[in-house]
């Protein structure tokens, strides 16, 4: 890539501070410091592509294994990633849902789960699949009202009855409600577009009745996204701007928080930036952010 990247994207600097802080406390969940270590993490598309990749360009340089000096450099093993997509638009009426949380992913039809099932199967007549019997995380990229993770996990356990589904959430910026009573998330990430497809490097779910669509693909298309066909010159440049975060980080030319459960918070300070004292890295850290 060259030298430094301009960003377009990521920006301003202390959106790209406190993004790399979201992801050290997705990367201290996957860690599993309270014992549970997820073996596949499933990211919902589209938006959460990007979670990913964050996730995937800092691990080498803040994941550790619990319990070690962060300066002797034990990386934890990165889980495997999957990407399904299910929103709650798409399931609100087949669970029954409404606005006082009532969910229940039962009366979603059989041939829909056995659509998911179908994602995950190492070949098409395999009767196991990769998730049976595993550890699972599903990730959404921003909380709202909650109802798109309880509808994945009653999806995922049902399709996966012997595997151990739990959910997270990337942004947990809160709520607000608009004139109307609907809930509406205070904050969004900068590359969350309703209006168009791009900037994510995958298009909308999979329609079954295109052409190229395969026969395979067709079986679990309610849960799978379209591989663009026209560059996506948005999501490559987005993908560009991650993997340069996690080089200023490396760097030092960013300063970012560790995120606040992590017990060892001055030592990575120390490590990373070089600051000895926490209260001079926050002060650096303001002076970079109100910067720009």
């Amino acid at each position: 890539m060259g030298g430094p990247l301009d960003y377009s994207i990521l920006e301003p600097v202390a959106l790209r501070s406190r993004y790399v802080t979201l992801t050290d406390a997705l990367i201290y969940r996957l860690e599993g410091h309270d014992g549970w270590i997820p073996e596949y993490v499933v990211c919902l598309d589209k938006s959460g592509r990007p979670v990913a990749w964050l996730v995937r360009a800092l691990w080498p340089i803040l994941a550790r294994t619990p319990g070690t000096d962060f300066a002797e450099g034990h990386i934890s093993p990165l889980p495997r990633f999957r990407f399904v997509n299910i929103d709650r638009e798409q399931w609100w009426g087949h669970t029954g849902g409404s606005e006082f949380g009532v969910i229940d992913v039962s009366k979603v039809p059989d041939d829909a789960i056995a659509s998911l099932r179908r994602v995950f199967l190492p070949t098409a007549d395999s009767p196991n699949a990769w998730l049976d019997g595993r550890r699972v995380l599903i990730v959404d990229e921003v909380k709202n009202t909650g109802d798109t993770l309880q509808i994945a996990r009653g999806l995922f356990t049902r399709a996966f009855p012997t595997a151990d589904v739990r959910t997270t959430h990337w942004m947990d910026p809160g709520s607000t409600r608009d004139r109307s009573g609907m809930r509406r998330t205070s904050e969004v990430p900068v590359w969350y577009r309703a209006d168009i497809w791009q900037g994510r490097l995958v298009g909308n779910r999979l329609d079954p009745d295109n052409p190229r669509t395969t026969a395979r693909n067709y079986e679990a298309s309610l849960f799978l996204s379209t591989r663009p066909v026209a560059p996506d010159d948005r999501g490559r440049r987005l993908r560009h701007e991650v993997a340069q975060v996690a080089a200023d980080v490396e760097s030092g030319r960013l300063l970012a928080r560790p995120c606040t459960d992590r017990d060892d918070w001055d030592r990575r300070v120390e490590v990373l930036y070089g600051f000895t004292d926490p209260r001079t890295f926050t002060a650096a850290r303001k002076a970079q952010d109100d910067a720009e």
